[in-house]
């Protein structure tokens, strides 16, 4: 997984969805940071949301809603509970992408496509992806 590390690759994205979400007058900005990746990603760690999100605030001072936050509802989850609440929901986790291969199908041997079956599994979920491996 250590080959997936883009430096900053969060805050690009936060900064721009931060922008548009200012622009529209969100009242709240989430994105998926959890905790099965808080030990190779740095930008999914809670200290990382509490910067950062001060960060945008400050920097979109007087353009956005007052109370406009930046969330991470699963930081403190791991990937089997995501998964849990996401069948409690109705997810169609069939219409998800994992896979850093690309492709028609999910590889099924990448780092994200191995943590993925290996979440299912916890979950006592059957995964609807098929994988070419």
């Amino acid at each position: 997984m250590q080959s997936t590390v883009v430096p900053n690759r969060n805050s690009m994205l936060l900064t721009i969805a931060w922008t548009i979400a200012c622009i529209h007058k969100a009242d709240i900005l989430a994105y998926g940071a959890h905790t099965g990746d808080h030990y190779i990603y740095p930008d999914t760690r809670p200290d990382y949301l509490n910067a950062i999100n001060l960060s945008l605030r400050m920097g979109s001072k007087d353009c956005r809603q007052e109370n406009l936050n930046l969330i991470a509802p699963f930081i403190n989850w791991d990937k089997s509970a995501i998964i849990q609440e996401g069948a409690k929901l109705g997810v169609p986790f069939e219409l998800t992408w994992t896979c850093y291969e690309g492709g028609e199908t999910h590889c099924g041997l990448c780092g994200a496509c191995s943590e993925r079956k290996k979440a299912f599994a916890l979950a006592k979920i059957s995964d609807p992806i098929v994988y070419r491996d």
